[in-house]
């Protein structure tokens, strides 16, 4: 589908090779595609700025996928002034406020809003989508002598696309079909996780992404369709609080089973009018959610959760202990052997 442009002068959809050039490739605002030359640009904190001041972390850093740190303050990605103010206003204020309550107040609210569950979803794939747009400039290794390229050189491109077009909906007036939305989940925090009130990860392969924010997390598969929903059976056994292993091993779970469902939704984008006209996102879904069979899985949950956990703890004999029982899959922070939830509370 080519680029489409309206009578405004608006670019209502980017074909594929026009976002990878001056998205991807480019340095224009990620929302309208304005060059910096043509606009007044301010930029956009990957990580919202009212996250950043409510957590004190403007001088701290964040780690990035190649294992080096990144300050919190500087991790931005190009965006003009006009659409930053509109991503504050659509995003922002109202996902600030949202946040504000507790976690009973929050599922209510979800539950009987659709259109703020939405803006949630959409929210959390544009911290998703800056994290790894940001990835292209980064290089993969920061020692000069090696010339590894960029992080984002390892990135499925065709895939970001589709999220693209997702979070520009407040933008380019959107309508997103109901099926298009991904599985997303909330859970609060078990009490003795006091530390690090913040907390993000992601992956850009199973297109899955985690934020913590004070009591409570928020895990979304993007383009799921909510197939994880119906292939997981044990999810239906999280009850109550986590902790941060157990959320490592749930992102752990939805990032295998979204990499290895054996058929995949169809993302598509019906504009009319050459774009004076309505534009809807919508998806084509598989007959039936099904796993690939084992022999053709390509990673699975306890390679993915031994990565997470990895990186988390201190490697000392005993942890290095567990850190194998986890990567030959006999250990679980969520079930005892016996197949149940191991409570915190």
């Amino acid at each position: 589908m080519k680029t489409v442009i309206n009578t405004e002068e608006k670019t209502i959809f980017f074909s594929f090779e026009d976002f990878k050039a001056k998205i991807v490739e480019g340095n224009c605002c990620f929302i309208c595609g304005a060059e910096a030359s043509s606009k007044e640009f301010n930029d956009e904190h990957i990580i919202p700025n009212w996250v950043l001041h409510r957590f004190g972390l403007h001088k701290k850093r964040i780690t990035l996928p190649n294992g080096t740190k990144f300050n919190y303050g500087q991790y931005k990605i190009p965006c003009c002034k006009d659409c930053n103010s509109k991503l504050g206003e659509t995003f922002e204020v109202p996902i600030s406020e949202l946040l504000k309550k507790d976690f009973v107040d929050i599922r209510k609210e979800l539950s009987d809003d659709r259109e703020k569950a939405a803006l949630l979803f959409n929210w959390l794939a544009l911290i998703f989508f800056k994290t790894h747009l940001k990835d292209r400039t980064l290089e993969m290794n920061r020692d000069k002598r090696f010339n590894d390229g960029k992080i984002g050189d390892h990135h499925y491109w065709e895939d970001m696309h589709h999220i693209h077009c997702l979070i520009r909906s407040f933008y380019t007036g959107a309508e997103i079909s109901p099926e298009v939305y991904g599985t997303m989940l909330i859970f609060p925090i078990a009490d003795f996780e006091h530390d690090n009130l913040f907390d993000y990860i992601d992956t850009p392969y199973g297109k899955v992404a985690m934020i913590r924010i004070g009591s409570f997390c928020m895990i979304i598969v993007i383009d799921d369709c909510r197939g994880s929903l119906n292939v997981w059976n044990d999810l239906r056994k999280l009850k109550g609080s986590l902790n941060s292993y157990q959320i490592r091993e749930i992102i752990a779970h939805l990032n295998a089973i979204n990499i290895n469902l054996k058929n995949r939704p169809a993302f598509k984008s019906l504009i009319r009018d050459n774009g004076e006209g309505k534009y809807t996102i919508f998806a084509q879904l598989p007959p039936l959610w099904e796993l690939k069979e084992e022999q053709t899985v390509i990673e699975d949950r306890s390679f993915l959760l031994h990565h997470y956990i990895s990186i988390k703890v201190e490697l000392n004999d005993h942890n290095l202990k567990v850190l194998q029982e986890i990567k030959m899959g006999h250990y679980s922070f969520l079930f005892n052997e016996r197949g149940e939830f191991l409570s915190n509370e």
